[in-house]
């Protein structure tokens, strides 16, 4: 996913929190206990969003490429196992 974007939408939504960028397969957020956000739910909710992030990226692209009626060729397959 990253050549659709992600990790730049990971980066964005995530800043430091992210310490894994994706290279090799893996994405990975650490909290520190001792700074963790007064919202501990706020916080829960915005990790748990990891995984829509990573697809959100890719469906952004498509949807700026359409309002700037830009023409993207590209063929994604999805696998399901």
């Amino acid at each position: 996913m990253a050549e659709h974007g992600a990790i730049e939408k990971l980066k964005s939504v995530y800043g430091d929190l992210l310490v894994s960028d994706g290279s090799d397969g893996l994405v990975t957020l650490e909290y520190k206990i001792g700074s963790l956000p007064d919202d501990h739910a706020k916080a829960a909710n915005k990790a748990a969003l990891l995984k829509r992030n990573c697809f959100a990226a890719v469906f952004e692209k498509y949807f700026e490429a359409q309002v700037s009626t830009r023409l993207i060729r590209l063929l994604y397959y999805i696998v399901y196992i």
